[in-house]
């Protein structure tokens, strides 16, 4: 009878251990299926943010950005300088200030300046007739203009600029020597040395003024002083 009772503990035993197991396996599975469908809908949703309101994807939206970007520069450049033409033809406004008038001035100055670093000569042109229309002592003006004419080349224009900018500044070096530059164009040697010399004389390291004398003289077949004006060039820092 004793051993009849604990067999049939023994076996009841194992019955409740196998159930209990059973049962966790269960559950380990129930939650393993638990984690990977809701891993599932993360990674979804990671891949395909969506915001109220509008869709965004990421790349796209990147590449429109990329693409329109130099068009907005472009923009802000044109409406730039429409702005400034605006401001320019209130200039004989009686009621805008010498001070506004003289800042816009520069405005219009600063915009030629880039215009013909650019290449840009025939914008640079407009610009500069309409500042010395508004100031036509502007010696600046006058010299840069010429300096336009002569990259457009048309010498005979742009001598007459330099011209008047010397009238104003009897000391603007730079216009002497960009004045030479035009006359060495047209193969007036005489003129262009007397004008570099001049040059020279109001700026003693001016480079430029001295490698044209050497070319001067150098054409005119005077080597030797060709020579000396060159030497002098390369001895002085590049400006």
């Amino acid at each position: 009878m004793t051993k009849k009772n604990n067999q049939e503990s023994f076996f009841s035993g194992w019955t409740a251990f196998g159930i209990v197991f059973f049962v966790v396996f269960v559950i380990l599975i129930i939650i393993q299926q638990l984690v990977e469908n809701f891993g599932g809908e993360s990674e979804t949703a990671s891949e395909n943010p969506t915001f109220v309101g509008q869709s965004f994807k990421p790349a796209e939206h990147e590449q429109f950005q990329s693409q329109n970007q130099p068009e907005n520069n472009s923009e802000t450049e044109n409406n730039s300088e429409t702005e400034l033409a605006d401001k320019a033809k209130n200039l004989n406004d009686s009621n805008l200030s010498e001070e506004d008038k003289q800042a816009i001035l520069e405005q219009m100055a600063s915009q030629g300046e880039k215009q013909i670093s650019q290449g840009d000569y025939q914008a640079a042109l407009k610009t500069y007739n309409e500042i010395i229309s508004k100031n036509p002592n502007d010696e600046n003006a006058r010299n840069r203009r010429g300096d336009v004419y002569q990259n457009m080349q048309n010498h005979s224009r742009a001598i007459e600029d330099y011209d008047v900018a010397i009238q104003l500044n009897s000391d603007f070096a730079i216009a002497y020597c960009s004045r030479a530059k035009s006359f060495i164009k047209l193969g007036n040697y005489e003129q262009a040395m007397a004008d570099l010399q001049k040059a020279v004389e109001l700026k003693p390291d001016f480079v430029d003024a001295y490698k044209n004398l050497s070319i001067c003289y150098r054409v005119l077949g005077d080597n030797e002083k060709a020579q000396y004006y060159l030497n002098i060039a390369n001895s002085l820092p590049n400006q």
